[in-house]
């Protein structure tokens, strides 16, 4: 009985999958109005990723203006897509592309091309025949937003939209020219009024002299116009850093933006508030999740017909020494503790060799490290709390729980990466989660992220499951341990961004702030990583298909999304 259960569920998350890519696919291209393709150009010796929206006008009789957009630092194409296809949707050909060292893009961050391979995107757009290459504008988010001050610079853009990032003349895009009165032409700067990187007030005083203004530059005002290439327009709206290319308002600032620069009076037929990139990301959302779900129906399923059942070792550990409170404290404490020292270990030992990835490497090595260290202390006092740790890897481990958490990554990956390749649809929670390792250096990343992982996941499960009384399989028993692991992460978010929601206040201010709102990204990954730990070990008694699913799913996840090159 069990069985035909766990085949249901598996069917109807697969229907659950089919439905929501199907419908994100449906949006994206506006019910097949529009070609979505994912393509390849050239960047000197490195070759780039791009995804390009072509409305229906688009032909070599009709040629069309058209965008450039690009992301910001450890993300992809996919997070500016939302824009692209809005500008489809109204008759401007939209090309988002991964910078280098992003995504599926090779090269490095730290490139002599501080245009970070969108001058060669707007190369390749003006070499299409039904591309009007007198109108090509750029956009990006942060880096990106860099990235597009340099080719606007470059190329002499007839309009540009710098989101959360470009406008500080400290920035290294200084080397490409000064923003002033008139350069470059046409510029809309969108902020959030939260975001870490800024404070709004300096910067309405930095803008006044771009915006000949003498007086600070009110948002929501155009100064100039478009036919002169003078317009300036500051956006600021109540999000953060992260969220700003997804806020609707952002998006319709941008979108009406290249609209009124290239005076497109097709798009002017559909209204800015008919938005449905949000629809999409809701679909993506909906197939991403029931993907997860699948694993849990699945595993059993396998494990039920090709897992080992043998039972646990009696050995390790005689009894449990830890309350769920001292469990929250030490491992919560750890991690918080840890965090900020570690993530800046990252930048100083670039291994594995990708920027952020290194620094959450260390982190998590260091958590897992310190809690081992503990563990051996509580392990000294407590004569019946002894324990062998080859003893416990023991029990821990069987070469089922291996080979088939194994086969549930493959799966996973091969089933994102087939409808990525297909359909132009990426799974992605913000920023892409299951992304392909691609180029082949991503393949070659990913194994080294392994031993760093596994210590942090093994111990992880010691103490959520092994160490801590009352660790059960009972569903309320999986409320607690996802408690226990996200409690003191949510802690930190409600202390940081609560005050400066509602009074202004920003406690942890500049880059460390930056790296405290990359914890919005790492909350649902560790409640997915949670959650299947207590499900494996649910289903098997042993710990070890959870570590080493999670293990493969985190490393996967780090070595395809995080970027190559430095700071600098």
């Amino acid at each position: 009985m069990s069985d035909r259960k766990d085949l249901l569920a598996a069917v109807f998350f697969a229907f659950l999958i089919a439905s929501g890519i199907w419908l994100a696919h449906q949006l994206n291209t506006d019910n097949g109005r529009l070609k979505v393709e994912t393509i390849s150009f050239v960047s000197g010796d490195r070759t780039l990723s791009g995804l390009i929206y072509t409305p229906p006008e688009a032909h070599p009789d009709n040629p069309r203006p058209a965008v450039v957009l690009s992301h910001g630092i450890s993300s992809t194409k996919e997070t500016v897509s939302g824009i692209a296809l809005e500008l489809a949707r109204r008759g401007v050909i939209s090309l988002t592309i991964d910078l280098l060292g992003h995504g599926d893009s090779e090269g490095r961050l730290n490139s002599a091309d501080p245009t970070i391979g969108m001058l060669a995107a707007v190369n390749h757009l003006r070499s299409l025949p039904y591309v009007d290459t007198g109108s090509i504008g750029v956009a990006g988010h942060s880096l990106g937003a860099g990235a597009a001050r340099a080719t606007a610079f470059s190329m002499d853009a007839p309009a540009s939209a710098l989101i959360g990032g470009g406008v500080s003349e400290s920035t290294a895009y200084q080397q490409e020219g000064v923003m002033n009165s008139t350069h470059p032409r046409n510029i809309l700067i969108a902020v959030g009024s939260h975001d870490i990187l800024f404070n709004i007030e300096a910067l309405r005083e930095e803008l006044k002299p771009i915006f000949r203004s003498s007086e600070p530059v009110e948002p929501g005002v155009t100064y100039g116009d478009m036919e002169s290439g003078l317009a300036r327009r500051l956006v600021v709206t109540p999000t953060i850093h992260l969220l700003e290319p997804l806020v609707p308002v952002i998006v319709q600032e941008v979108v009406d933006w290249f609209l009124k620069a290239f005076d497109v009076p097709s798009g002017r037929e559909l209204p800015l508030d008919n938005i449905t990139y949000i629809m999409r990301e809701a679909a993506i959302l909906l197939a991403l999740a029931a993907m997860i779900g699948l694993v849990f129906p699945l595993s059993r399923l396998m494990q039920t017909y090709f897992g080992d059942h043998e039972e646990r070792s009696k050995g390790g550990v005689r009894r449990k020494p830890l309350s769920g409170l001292r469990v929250l404290i030490i491992w919560g404490g750890l991690g918080l503790g840890l965090f900020l020292p570690f993530m800046g270990l990252g930048v100083l030992l670039p291994f594995p060799p990708q920027l952020f990835g290194s620094s959450m490497a260390w982190w998590l090595l260091s958590i897992g490290a310190a809690g081992t260290l503990i563990i051996w202390f509580v392990s000294s006092r407590d004569a019946y709390s002894k324990f062998s740790m080859k003893r416990l890897i023991s029990a821990s481990f069987k070469k089922s729980d291996a080979l088939l958490a194994s086969a549930l990554i493959v799966f996973l990956y091969l089933t994102s990466v087939a409808v990525e390749k297909m359909l132009s649809i990426n799974l992605r929670i913000f920023v892409p989660i299951l992304n392909s390792l691609e180029p082949a250096s991503r393949v070659a990343t990913f194994p080294a992220y392994i031993p760093f992982f596994f210590v942090f996941f093994f111990v992880e499960g010691l103490y959520l499951f092994e160490l801590r009384r009352g660790a059960s399989s009972d569903f309320s028993d999986l409320v607690k341990v996802i408690v226990i692991k996200l409690l003191p992460y949510l802690a930190v978010l409600s202390v940081q961004y609560a005050p400066m929601y509602l009074l202004g206040m920003r406690l942890i201010p500049g880059f460390l702030g930056f790296f405290v709102e990359f914890i919005w990204a790492i909350v649902p990954l560790f409640a997915i990583s949670t959650a299947t730990s207590w499900w494996f070990r649910r289903i098997t008694g042993r710990i070890g298909q959870g570590v080493v699913f999670n293990v493969l799913l985190m490393a996967w996840v780090s070595a395809s999304l995080f970027p190559y090159g430095t700071f600098g």
